[in-house]
């Protein structure tokens, strides 16, 4: 983070968690006026979960933003995506919008830094 905050003139560095469990970061990671969002792949309009459960659409990063928001956790998880159906109604039930970059499984680090950019473009729109 630090190279590339350097390379574009970009003071601030984001804030990065790392963890185990994730009920766990999900109850210790609710703030206020904070927007929250999950990455996760687009899988179609009539995607269901082998339970038979229906999952909300992923959106995308545009979709949720409005002048009340300055902050945003960005939850982007491995390169699988996140566990269906339990960990995106995980997600839903804290609070967080599911956002996508499109169908395909993106690598971790790809997935990041394009959340990351589209997130700041947003924020620095909204000013």
């Amino acid at each position: 983070f630090i190279e590339g905050a350097e390379q574009s003139g970009f003071t601030a560095i984001p804030t990065l968690a790392l963890c185990s469990n994730l009920r766990t970061a999900l109850t210790s990671a609710k703030q206020q006026n904070t927007l929250q969002l999950a990455a996760h792949p687009d899988r179609g309009p009539n995607y269901s979960f082998d339970d038979g459960s229906s999952m909300p659409r992923p959106q995308s990063v545009n979709h949720f933003f409005d002048s009340s928001m300055n902050k945003v956790l960005l939850a982007v998880g491995p390169e699988r995506g996140w566990h269906e159906p339990s960990e995106i109604q995980y997600f839903i039930e804290y609070g967080f919008h599911l956002v996508t970059l499109g169908p395909r499984t993106l690598r971790t680090d790809v997935a990041l830094t394009s959340l990351l950019a589209l997130v700041h473009d947003r924020l620095l729109f909204m000013q």
